[in-house]
């Protein structure tokens, strides 16, 4: 079967890549945390608004009621009662004019008897208000006054006086028809210990917006105050958090009382009335149809209004409810900007990194690249070739080292074996084995075993310490069966098995080789027997390298695994030149030894 080629790529370009994802990554990672952020803070800082809008709108319908009942507290003390002619009632024309003046808010003061009669103080504030009563020139104040008789005839009349209190002018009022009786605001206060407020609605008058404050002075005498909210409108205007921010003071009924346009409020044509919260925008008409969502989220023609709403205890009998809802795009607008202009930002720096990336993963793969190199020449059996510089990478660098001891285990490798390999006599062979694996192992001495011919016994046929040959005869190192009973643990075990054997021998147990410990000066040696074996896995040898123990950590790089199996390897490439040859008489090879 045939499977396609895939396509591959160099490592710089892998790095370069993954860099370049990286760097795209945490790029789209910090915008949206930006703009999450952004978003969090704005959102946060719009509701601060709310509820400053919100305090700000408690505190002027405070201001606005407060200082209204206190006017009314006042002036109730002053009161003459019921049934008391207008002449008794202008004792408190001064009083009445005032509390008008001081508080801006106020377009009347008035009184209503339960037997129909009514007294009003009112400023004309306006040339509209003027021209509406048919005000004389100079007039700043009217009276406007009802009396009844014995039969209930109203009789009514309107006094006009300056800033003086001086009266310019008395006007008859024929066909008076207005009852004070009737009317809600003194239908309440009777009914009422404290004071009371009306709802909002349209002032007959001036067509403002406005509500009436009574309360009861005496049995039956009311004694009450219009009062404007055009302040809450410009309160609403001065909070416009955006372009299309909405923003409406409104009653239980859904009637508009303050909307930062204030020219919308009063509906004309016929009897002036408040214009109902629906008509002033779609967004509003949704909110009163649906109501407030749980998420303070309204979507209205694909655009999202953030919802802020609170209920005012002032106002009226029910309160007043405040909502301000802003649009999400351009609460957000600068959320929205800071998103747009970081893409571009991360795009650049991007693009501006992938220089760099490059190089660097250039810088990074030439070491690799060398490597290659190297690993090629392995290949062509070329061990001389120097490696290039160490990588700052520390696995490159690693790799570096690691190819470096491969070269040179390899070379080691094979320069021992040619040279055990080119040698023809069989006690040669064995004393260049001996020489050949103290240096690979960096031995401090050694001796080889060798099967007797006469028997299956070990006989020392070389001994080596300190790089120095020794006869076997002059050391008394005797000639035995592995599987003597006075036969060293470390030999029978060395000689049962297949395997290396590494070992710590103290004087006291060494036996034979303590007249070897005493040659190289050391009370304690490790020990590393290695058995000969030839193609039938008979014995063939026995292989003993002695180590000083020094007590020094480098004792464990020249006993490892790795330096065990090099030397196994060596052995097992002389194992060719040892079986084929025959074993020749000891004696030979012992004459042929350097005393």
């Amino acid at each position: 079967m045939h499977w396609p080629t895939r396509r591959r790529f160099p490592l710089h370009v892998h790095i370069s890549a993954m860099l370049t994802l990286m760097l795209l990554l945490i790029g789209t990672l910090l915008g949206l945390f930006n703009y999450r952020q952004a978003s969090q803070i704005i959102l946060g800082s719009s509701q601060q608004l709310f509820a400053r809008l919100d305090q700000d709108v408690r505190l002027d319908l405070q201001n606005t009621y407060q200082p209204i009942r206190n006017v009314l507290n006042l002036l109730a003390l002053a009161d003459p009662g019921t049934h008391a002619p207008l002449e008794q009632r202008l004792k408190l024309l001064a009083p009445f004019n005032q509390a008008l003046t001081d508080n801006s808010n106020l377009t009347s003061l008035f009184i209503g008897d339960i037997d129909g009669s009514f007294f009003m103080v009112r400023p004309l504030r306006t040339d509209a208000l003027k021209t509406l009563l048919k005000a004389p020139s100079g007039a700043q104040l009217q009276v406007w006054s009802v009396e009844r008789d014995a039969q209930g005839m109203a009789h009514s009349q309107s006094l006009f006086y300056d800033n003086q209190l001086q009266l310019i002018t008395r006007q008859q009022n024929s066909n008076e028809t207005y009852d004070p009786r009737k009317r809600p605001w003194f239908m309440d206060a009777n009914n009422h210990d404290g004071a009371i407020t009306t709802a909002p609605y349209v002032f007959y008058s001036g067509h403002q917006v406005g509500t009436t404050l009574a309360r009861r002075s005496s049995a039956g005498t009311v004694i009450a105050a219009d009062l404007t909210l055009a302040q809450l409108s410009a309160t609403l205007s001065k909070h416009k958090i955006t372009p299309s921010t909405q923003a409406v003071l409104y009653d239980p009924q859904g009637n508009a009382v303050a909307y930062p346009d204030s020219s919308q409020l009063v509906v004309e044509g016929g009897t002036p009335h408040l214009a109902r919260v629906a008509d002033l925008s779609p967004v509003l008409a949704k909110l009163l149809a649906q109501g407030v969502p749980a998420d303070q989220r309204l979507t209205v023609t694909g655009r999202t209004w953030i919802i802020a709403h609170s209920l005012q205890p002032e106002g009226g009998p029910g309160g007043l409810q405040l909502a301000l809802l802003m649009p999400e795009d351009e609460l957000l607008a600068d959320a929205y900007r800071l998103r747009r202009n970081g893409a571009p930002l991360t795009l650049t720096a991007l693009l501006l990194c992938l220089p760099f990336g490059w190089l660097a993963a250039r810088l990074m793969v030439r070491p690799m690249r060398a490597l290659v190199k190297e690993a090629e020449s392995v290949r062509r059996f070329e061990f001389e070739r120097c490696l290039s510089q160490p990588s700052a990478v520390l696995e490159v660098d690693e790799l570096t080292t690691a190819m470096q001891r491969m070269k040179g285990t390899l070379g080691e490798f094979f320069s021992v074996a040619s040279r055990l390999c080119a040698e023809p006599q069989f006690a040669p062979l064995l004393q260049h084995l001996l020489e050949e694996t103290l240096m690979v192992s960096q031995a401090h001495g050694g001796l080889i075993y060798q099967i007797d011919e006469s028997g299956p016994r070990l006989s020392v046929s070389g001994v080596i310490i300190q790089q120095q040959r020794l006869a076997p005869s002059t050391l008394n190192l005797r000639s035995r069966l592995a599987t003597d009973l006075d036969a060293p643990d470390w030999m029978r075990q060395a000689c049962s098995g297949s395997t290396a054997l590494v070992t710590s021998l103290g004087f006291e147990n060494a036996q034979d080789l303590q007249v070897l410990m005493s040659r190289l000066q050391s009370p304690r040696v490790h020990l590393v027997a290695i058995p000969l074996r030839n193609r039938g896995q008979q014995l063939v040898g026995l292989l003993v390298l002695l180590h000083r123990d020094t007590g020094m950590l480098t004792e464990t790089d020249t006993l490892g695994p790795d330096r065990i199996a090099f030397i196994r390897a060596v052995i097992s490439t002389a194992a060719a030149g040892i079986v084929g040859h025959e074993p020749q008489p000891l004696a030979a090879s012992v004459g042929k030894l350097e005393v």
